[in-house]
């Protein structure tokens, strides 16, 4: 992708220069000394490793008489040996007169390229090719990126924080390399780094009761409890045991819903954790698991297909386990994942796919015949609904729409292509507008249509309410929840007949192949028939919950059943060999009762 600022230009029509701005003094107090930039606004830019990075390099630094200056920021990082808050000359200065600057794609970064100070930038919401700095030699300038598992979120929030996908180390070795201080062995390896890292824990010692803590805490019961202390904390928080004592059954059984997770520290390799441990947690019991997204690198995964069965082997055998598949290779052109999901589903007792399309396709890949169903997706209609939904009058241009979050070409690039290409053409642009929200293929852009940026909730919603059509194009789309969303702000669907959406759009718009064009034509002039069916949209989430709760319902009364007839069948041979000692009983009466009873219920026990 072309630099930032080069596209700017061109929009301006104006030159791009160096920034001219004018230093003032500021006392640096150090010779030599790396500038970390920590006051950027935007989340998405923000990297959350500084303090493990310099805490790795400390000790270097201060060998070779290297201090670290921050500017910026509400607190100071630690690390960190001095944290300035000055203006913006004196910042020019301090940059100027700096080892190194590191930080963000900031203006601090673009004055010391300016200044052909050495810089090393870490990129979080766009790519480095845009924004990294412009000016300086080649040699004294290094991006660090993420490996951009999806494409940059192009704004101020970033939900996946791509940025803290950039490891501590890498950041140590370049800045050794731009100091000058050779290479460093670090006796560091980042292996994972968990949602939660840097949230500040509150740890509470149980030996007495402490009221306005926050609603998640670690309980440590492994430095003290008192049982009234510890029963207040678990009624009344979301807590994490840490223990080396076996802890109360009734007590884990009777707050199993606050009770997250229980860790037992192992004091040393003779100890073993006792046996009436586990049977406490079985006490926890789980009936039924819903299997998600068994992929571990995968955002949405909450658990895998081995957590799954770890919890059936060691826990609890007879929980049932249902997985919902929404994916496949398919989709954008891979080839591990329908394997992947194959393997997984082994766990499950039930499977549960978004289209039967989708369940076709893994029929014959290779998911046995275990018990399945489709349930339709569905999407959110307290925001996703056609209140305030304008319908077209028939004399304003008509408005087509379509979002995606991905920027994969299989979600239908090639048609919006074609549709931004026919808006050139007079007889098109005087009656169609398109618009299209969300994040684009690289060196893909619209020359005719409108882009907006990537949006969600009810701002995504009232953005497809200004229009009147909504078209997808995407390609092998199991489900998807684009198409759902419009139907459900009342616009009708031109979709491509591919994959699971006709599944989701037949009747409630007009499908397409070959002929984009033809089609176009027909939804414009059928418009109305197809706004008054559309009001009849039967698919939400409300609908597809209610269908995943009655299916969870059967299956456990389904497992009763089967408890119910062994039962009775136990029940039936009881009788049975009674039935039969009784008659053996009047047989002998007038024989030695003692031995014949015995002897007839050998008889009975061969049988």
């Amino acid at each position: 992708m072309s630099h930032l600022l080069h596209e700017y230009s061109k929009s301006l029509g104006v030159k791009v220069s160096k920034p001219d701005v004018q230093q003032h003094f500021f006392p640096c107090l150090d010779e030599k000394y790396i500038v970390f930039y920590d006051g950027e606004k935007q989340a998405s830019k923000i990297y959350k490793h500084y303090s493990t990075v310099f805490q790795l390099l400390r000790e270097t630094l201060d060998n070779h008489g290297i201090k670290i200056y921050q500017i910026g920021g509400e607190n100071a990082i630690t690390g960190a040996n001095r944290h300035l808050s000055c203006s913006l000359k004196n910042e020019a200065y301090i940059v100027a007169k700096s080892m190194l600057y590191l930080g963000p794609d900031s203006h601090l970064a673009q004055y010391a390229s300016a200044q052909d100070v050495k810089t090393i930038t870490l990129h979080g919401n766009n790519y480095a090719s845009s924004t990294k700095p412009f000016w300086g030699s080649f040699k004294n300038k290094f991006c660090l990126e993420p490996d951009w598992n999806s494409n940059p979120c192009f704004s101020a929030e970033d939900p996946q924080r791509q940025i803290d996908s950039i490891k501590p180390e890498a950041v140590c070795k370049k800045i050794l390399e731009f100091c000058g201080l050779g290479q460093l062995k670090f006796n560091f390896k980042t292996i994972n780094i968990g949602s939660s890292y840097y949230e500040k824990i509150v740890e509470v010692v149980p030996t007495a009761i402490t009221k306005g803590l926050p609603k998640s805490i670690f309980v440590r019961i492994d430095y003290g409890v008192e049982e009234d202390a510890l029963i207040y904390y678990c009624a009344n928080h979301e807590v994490v045991l840490v223990t080396d004592l076996l802890p109360q059954v009734n007590m884990l059984a009777q707050f199993r819903e606050n009770i997250k997770r229980i860790l037992y520290i192992v004091q040393s390799k003779e100890d073993t954790i006792p046996e009436q441990y586990f049977e406490a947690l079985k006490k926890l019991d789980i009936d039924l698991i819903l299997l998600t997204e068994p992929r571990k690198t995968s955002e949405s995964s909450a658990f895998t297909h081995i957590d799954v069965s770890n919890y059936l082997k060691y826990i609890k055998k007879d929980t049932l386990v249902v997985h919902r598949i929404n994916e496949c290779d398919e989709r954008k052109n891979t080839d591990f994942v329908n394997d992947y999901l194959i393997t997984a589903n082994k766990v499950a007792d039930y499977t549960v796919f978004v289209s039967t399309w989708l369940e076709l396709l893994f029929s014959k890949q290779g998911i046995g015949q275990k018990k399945k169903k489709v349930i339709l997706s569905g999407a959110n209609n307290k925001i996703f609904n056609n209140k305030n939904y304008k319908i077209w009058d028939g004399a304003e241009k008509i408005k087509i729409v379509t979002h995606h979050w991905g920027a994969n070409w299989n979600k239908g690039f090639e048609i919006y292509e074609i549709l931004d290409k026919l808006l050139g053409e007079e007889h098109w642009r005087k009656k169609v507008e398109f618009t299209y929200i969300g994040n684009l293929p690289d060196n893909f852009g619209f020359k005719n249509s409108k882009t907006i940026k990537p949006l969600s909730g009810t701002e995504l919603a009232e953005k497809i309410k200004e229009n009147h059509i909504y078209i997808t194009a995407s390609i092998n789309e199991p489900s998807g929840n684009h198409h759902i969303e419009a139907a459900q702000c009342g616009l009708p669907i031109l979709f491509r007949d591919s994959g699971g959406i006709p599944e989701y759009c037949d009747g409630f718009g007009v499908s397409f192949n070959d002929n984009f064009i033809e089609k176009l034509q027909e939804i414009i002039d059928d418009y109305n028939k197809y706004k008054n069916r559309i009001k009849k949209y039967p698919f939400s989430s409300k609908k597809m919950c209610d269908e995943f709760f009655d299916l969870f319902e059967k299956l456990q009364q389904s497992q009763k059943k089967i408890e119910i007839n062994f039962f009775q069948i136990s029940i039936s041979k009881i009788f049975i060999y009674k039935n039969k000692i009784m008659l053996f009983l009047r047989k002998i009466f007038s024989f030695n009762i003692r031995f014949k009873i015995i002897s007839m219920l050998k008889k009975v026990r061969k049988k």
